[in-house]
């Protein structure tokens, strides 16, 4: 996968990655589906403190969701602080409304409504 390779590279030539570069890798990382590729992009965030950063936390959640672990994504959006984005709460219900979870992605939109986001 040329994203993974990229992310190799970079590290290999002595480069850091950063936040960004984990987010920009992660949705080619979701497409294909590979559950192990977004467990291991989840764990490079967790040894280089990136899972702190919400838009990383926020490509994690879409990348599980499209590879259909929704306990994983949903886990991350919990630990995302009370004052979530808009992008997280669309990318949790998306991803419920994805994979056929209608009652769930309608009772987290009726709860970002409550939290007038």
């Amino acid at each position: 996968m040329i994203p993974l390779n990229c992310l190799k590279k970079m590290q290999h030539s002595g480069l850091k990655p950063n936040g960004s570069t984990l987010a920009g890798i992660l949705p080619a990382v979701g497409r294909v589906g590979a559950l192990h590729l977004v467990r291991s992009c989840h764990g490079f965030a967790i040894r280089n403190a990136l899972d702190l950063d919400e838009y990383v936390m926020t490509a994690l959640m879409d990348a599980f969701a499209e590879s259909s672990d929704l306990v994983a994504a949903r886990r991350l959006f919990n630990l995302i602080p009370n004052k979530k984005s808009i992008v997280a709460w669309s990318s949790m219900i998306g991803g419920y409304g994805t994979h056929g979870y209608g009652a769930e992605a309608v009772m987290l939109f009726e709860k970002l409504q409550e939290n007038n986001i």
